[in-house]
């Protein structure tokens, strides 16, 4: 009976506030409540009959004489009950359009708004007509002033004068994991799976309280949980925190890996045992606690199958990004170890790394050191990420698409990219990685590594590799669980270009034999050694 006694109020309240915008009449009472339920799918409750019978007439003196009225709010719980009516669809963009379908029933007919308007505009008035049409469509909720109102914005001098930028907070962009999916389901041809994802997209705008900024628990008749706190993660009502969590403290231990659905319609994770074993490795040297590796692997599985919907198909080149870590959590201002620790995962749908095409890379040696020596170079973690922001920015802004870092003790020797490690190929067909011990121990490499020796023939060196010797190298390459192996057609050093003779418009033979290797048993399409495969469903 609450959820009756919450429509009848809002129904009776939106009816009230549409009188007072003389968008509709007194004796339109009854007629607008029948024709809210309808909207909503509701044969019920009655209205209350001395509220329909009230013939007393309305201030009409100015739009803010009305007594406290939120709009959108007595919208969403309206849209909240078609929804469990069966009349919306359980989306935001469902909840949006029977929303405006509701204020339509209660627009003035076209006839009057033209009449109106054409009235207002006299002989030479057209401020009046257009101001007037303008508040009625904030009325109606066509122009959502509350919601443009926490829009950022600000203005820049150009050559052709002030520029405006908006940040538009008022209709937030779709959720990236539906627009994956849906691309992913675009590319299959399924135009029904892909239009499914599409309204699902705006779903996060549920749990979203735009006044907070943050995420936070919601019940089906659209209030807000009491007792919030930004901070908490306990008995909130949702798994994944806010925004605040992700951030406040320096321990951070993070890894990545991807699940897949195989030629044979499996979903599979891809060797997440040697994630879990660095995780583990990353939190010795950071001084967190090691989450056991047993419990990893049932997190990841657990997470991917909760999950199953969101892997795009097989031969959409899409995947499902896994990202476990775990961090610091207690409210320690000091440089010492955290006395708490979260462990999370994380899922979200990416689309195919290379979407045009192949494009190979340029790159430039960098200024920036991205480890040190004695370091934290070798581990994952998020500092080591954080370390290579300015220099990637500085890269992009002078045309480049990563930076080649070298060793920061000598700054002779190759070391990695931001987030990736290096592949060479010699004019022999050799497979040169180098080796260092401030280089993050690629779980992609390794199995490149594998694949060139066992499933190729090819001879495999990891050694130091110097600056000065990249220009003798036929192939360059960039691997990493993003793109397995992305090629590299020429390396600037300060004005003085290395172009690699294989790679400068696609991949070189080896690298794309490589990659065409180590896709092929990602996918099941080539048999892959033991353990590699992790079967999830």
């Amino acid at each position: 009976m609450a959820v009756m006694t919450d429509v009848r109020e809002a129904a009776q309240n939106l009816i009230e506030y549409a009188i007072h915008r003389s968008m509709i009449g007194q004796d339109d009472r009854i007629w607008a409540y029948n024709t809210i339920l309808e909207c909503i799918g509701a044969t019920g409750p009655a209205l209350d009959m001395i509220w329909a019978l009230q013939v007393e007439k309305l201030s009409l003196l100015h739009p803010d004489t009305l007594p406290d009225f939120d709009l959108e709010s007595t919208l969403a719980a309206l849209a909240e009950a078609a929804v469990a009516n069966g009349a919306a669809e359980d989306t935001a963009s469902g909840r949006d359009r029977i929303a405006m379908r509701i204020m339509g029933a209660l627009m003035p007919r076209p006839s009057v708004v033209n009449e109106e308007f054409n009235g207002r505009m006299g002989v030479n008035e057209p401020r009046a007509a257009t101001d007037w049409f303008y508040g009625l469509c904030c009325d109606a909720g066509y122009v959502r002033r509350a919601a443009i109102a926490r829009n950022i914005k600000w203005s820049t001098s150009t050559n052709w004068g002030d520029l405006e930028i908006t940040i538009n907070l008022s209709k937030p962009e779709k959720d990236p994991r539906d627009i994956a999916a849906a691309g992913a389901a675009k590319n299959m041809g399924e135009k029904e799976i892909a239009d499914t994802y599409e309204k699902r997209a705006l779903n996060y705008r549920n749990v979203f309280d735009l006044n907070m900024g943050l995420a936070r628990a919601r019940y089906s008749d659209g209030t807000w949980k009491e007792d919030f706190h930004p901070l908490g993660t306990h008995g909130e009502g949702f798994l994944e925190g806010n925004s605040w969590n992700y951030s406040f403290y320096a321990p951070q231990d993070v890894e990545g890996l991807k699940a897949y659905t195989t030629e044979d319609g499996h979903i599979v994770t891809f060797r997440p045992d040697l994630n879990a074993a660095r995780m583990a490795d990353s939190a010795a040297r950071l001084e967190m606690p090691v989450f056991p590796e047993e419990r990893f692997l049932e997190a990841v599985k657990e997470v991917v199958k909760a999950n199953a919907a969101y892997v795009p198909p097989y031969g959409s080149g899409a995947t499902l990004y896994i990202r476990p870590y775990m961090f610091g959590s207690n409210p320690v201002i000091g440089v010492k170890p955290a006395d708490e620790y979260q462990f999370r995962v994380f899922v979200t749908p990416v689309g195919p790394y290379f979407k045009g095409g192949v494009k190979p890379l340029t790159l430039c040696v960098s200024d920036f050191d991205r480890a040190a020596p004695h370091g934290t170079g070798h581990i994952k973690a998020g500092l080591n990420y954080a370390m290579s922001l300015h220099a990637i920015v500085t890269a992009h802004a002078n045309g480049y698409d990563e930076n080649m870092y070298l060793d920061s003790a000598t700054r002779t020797k190759v070391e990695e990219t931001g987030g990736a490690n290096f592949i060479f190929v010699t004019k022999d067909n050799k497979v040169v990685t180098p080796h260092s011990d401030t280089i993050l121990p690629s779980i992609t490499r390794r199995s490149l590594l594998y694949v060139a020796e066992h499933y190729l023939g090819l001879e495999v060196e990891e050694r130091n590799v110097y600056l000065d010797e990249v220009k003798e190298f036929a192939e360059c390459g960039l691997c990493g669980t993003a793109a397995v192996i992305s090629p590299v057609g020429k390396i600037v050093d300060h004005g003085k270009e290395i172009c690699f003779p294989s790679g400068m418009e696609k991949m070189g033979p080896t690298i794309q034999k490589l990659y065409d290797t180590l896709t092929g048993i990602q996918m099941g399409q080539i048999e892959a050694p033991k353990g590699w495969i992790q079967v999830i469903e």
